[in-house]
């Protein structure tokens, strides 16, 4: 028998298109990815269910694997060439542990040698980025003795930041920020916003979270909110709305549509704007307006930006560079955005690197020059990875740092739904816009749109979701019996216990048959239409109601007919005409039965 093997998907981009996945495997694959690249992974084909003919289209699509999701796999061949993924495991994610610190030390070192002293870097897109200089040949003045170089203990992907930490030190020296207050305050901005991995700005928001951190455009409107609420488009589709001209993009010089998917946030410190980039890239003597990923993909340019970026902020500008701890305040209220435990965390690796504890005596009002930043040129890391954690030359996850989701960790991998949690699910979005109190005709009261019949148990609701947000629900709990399918733009159809349907349409609606349609309702039938109603019958049309038939008209009320017009009363006939009643014809006759009363004030026969 074949053995198995556990691996990692690290690419689906598979340009046959056959649902093939390039796979990690453990024991015969390094997690150094400087020594072996994601591109040089060999092709796992995936083995698909009976249920799937897998050839003319028919069956399931061999599709949902993504970057970060482990795998079963095994080799249809003696040699290990081909691999063959049998399905996948699910887990309960942890908060990322890099490899690097493996407490076991099994997993640091392997055939290929040790990561430590790995030169290359990996940004969050999973490309790979050369230092300005190998670890082992960085330059005297960037290994500053009396600072570390290495970031405080227990920092994830020690190894990378590390690296990030030389990169910056070097950007001091040759910026001019040489003494060690300088430095210090650098390196202690810079493990608060990034951790000394360059990072792109995250995008994975709650919809209270939007609402606070981008109030000009979502504060007071719930629903736009949870439009953009952990938003599973492309991080350039969120900010081209968000940082648009018209929105928060404003505040940052953003001018042109597209400048906001261009010019958010990143780097060491996340320069963050089409204003910033231009000023800061000038001051570097680098084009960022139209290279703007160098930030992310040179660490000598995210350095450096990083550095021209505090000098610039300093307030005021005339603190002396060797004031302890004055310096790192006036730097730290220059750049601003202390959000959450930030303005902690920065005065912990200030003195981390300093060496010495800030005396509890001196406040942080003791130190001069107001916050001036906007709130928006800070932004904390909040994507699919903790910040912390970054991207780097390691293998054995997903290298585009997206999943697993942050929202998602320590909790198993097994669907909300499934397990019977309606909390951050489409199920409270679903009951955030049901609609209620709708008119019926001729004030015959209201009517709602139910409520969602969730109350799934596991195990018995079988759940499908896809990656932007689709669902399909075949829910066997007992007593709570449903079928279930929601599109990521809120509309849905849902069958609850009982067989009820309800449909719920967020765009137009279009329904064509090309033959024969009928519709029977035994009990009551409601139309309310806010806008107009046109009907055409292009043939007969025949109405018959068996009870009364009530016909209420708030304005004019037309009627034309191309041919004869008859009515037949089988009882009084009534019609009363506040105004004019004017008949015209070309012959009038009028016959009674019986009498013929006609009363007016006065009458004119012409």
């Amino acid at each position: 028998m074949s053995k198995l093997y556990t691996a990692v998907c690290e690419n689906r981009q598979d340009p046959l298109k056959l649902g093939r996945c390039q796979v990690r495997i453990m024991g015969l694959h390094t997690h150094d990815k400087s020594k072996l690249k994601t591109e040089d992974l060999p092709w796992a084909y995936p083995m698909q269910p009976v249920t799937s003919a897998a050839m003319s289209g028919i069956g399931h699509a061999p599709v949902g694997i993504v970057e970060g999701t482990w795998v079963i796999v095994m080799f249809r061949d003696d040699d290990e060439q081909y691999p063959v993924i049998l399905g996948t495991i699910g887990g309960i994610p942890q908060k990322f542990g890099s490899i690097d610190q493996d407490p076991s030390g099994i997993l640091l070192k392997d055939e290929y040698g040790d990561l430590t002293n790995s030169d290359v870097v990996t940004s969050d897109t999973g490309e790979q980025v050369q230092t300005t200089a190998p670890i082992s040949t960085a330059p005297a003045a960037v290994i500053t003795t009396d600072i570390p170089t290495t970031p405080p203990p227990g920092t994830s992907n020690a190894a990378l930041a590390s690296i990030g930490i030389k990169a910056l030190l070097a950007a001091c020296d040759k910026y001019g920020l040489t003494t060690r207050e300088q430095k210090c305050s650098v390196l202690a901005i810079a493990g608060g916003e990034s951790g000394w991995i360059p990072q792109k700005e995250g995008y994975n928001y709650s919809a209270e979270a939007l609402q606070s951190t981008f109030a000009s455009t979502f504060k007071g409107n719930a629903e736009l909110a949870a439009q953009y609420a952990r938003w599973k488009g492309s991080r350039e589709e969120f900010f081209d709305f968000v940082y648009a001209p018209e929105n928060n993009g404003k505040q940052l010089g953003n001018t042109q549509a597209g400048d906001g998917g261009k010019y958010y946030g990143r780097g060491f410190i996340q320069i963050t704007g089409r204003s910033n980039y231009a000023t800061y890239g000038s001051k570097a003597d680098l084009d960022l307006l139209s290279n703007p990923e160098l930030l992310n993909s040179d660490l000598s340019i995210s350095a450096a930006v990083a550095c021209v970026y505090i000098l610039d902020r300093l307030r005021p500008k005339s603190i002396s560079p060797t004031a302890n701890p004055e310096y790192f305040y006036a730097v730290k209220k220059g750049i601003g955005n202390d959000t959450g435990n930030g303005a902690q965390k920065r005065l912990a690796y200030y003195e981390y690197f300093y060496g010495n504890k800030v005396p509890s005596s001196f406040t942080e009002e003791k130190s001069a020059g107001p916050a001036t930043s906007s709130p928006y040129e800070s932004q904390t890391y909040d994507s699919g990875a903790p910040s912390s954690n970054g991207a780097g030359p390691i293998g054995f996850r997903d290298p585009n740092n997206k999943y697993p989701l942050q929202n998602f960790i320590n909790e198993p991998d097994t669907n909300r739904l499934a397990r019977g949690i309606s909390t951050g699910t489409i199920v409270p979005i679903k009951e955030s816009n049901r609609v209620a109190g709708i008119s019926k005709a001729l004030d015959q009261g209201t009517f709602d749109e139910p409520s969602s019949s969730f109350s799934a148990k596991y195990p018995f609701n079988h759940v499908y979701e896809t990656e932007s947000g689709h669902v399909q629900e075949f829910d066997d709990t007992p007593g709570h019996e449903r079928i279930h399918t929601y599109h990521r733009s809120g509309t849905f159809t849902e069958v609850d216990p009982n067989g009820t349907e309800v449909h719920h349409i967020v765009g137009d609606s279009y329904t064509i048959i090309d033959r024969n349609g009928c519709i029977f309702i035994t009990g009551e039938a409601n139309l309310t239409v806010n806008g107009n109603i046109n009907i055409l019958c292009q043939s007969t049309a025949n109405i018959e109601v068996t009870g009364d038939a009530n016909v209420e008209v708030g304005n004019d009320a037309n009627i034309g007919v191309a041919k004869n017009a008859n009515m037949a009363v089988g009882g009084n006939m009534k019609l009363q005409v506040d105004n004019t009643l004017d008949i015209k014809a070309s012959t009038i006759n009028i016959e009674s039965v019986n009498d013929f009363n006609i009363k007016q004030a006065n009458i004119f026969i012409d």
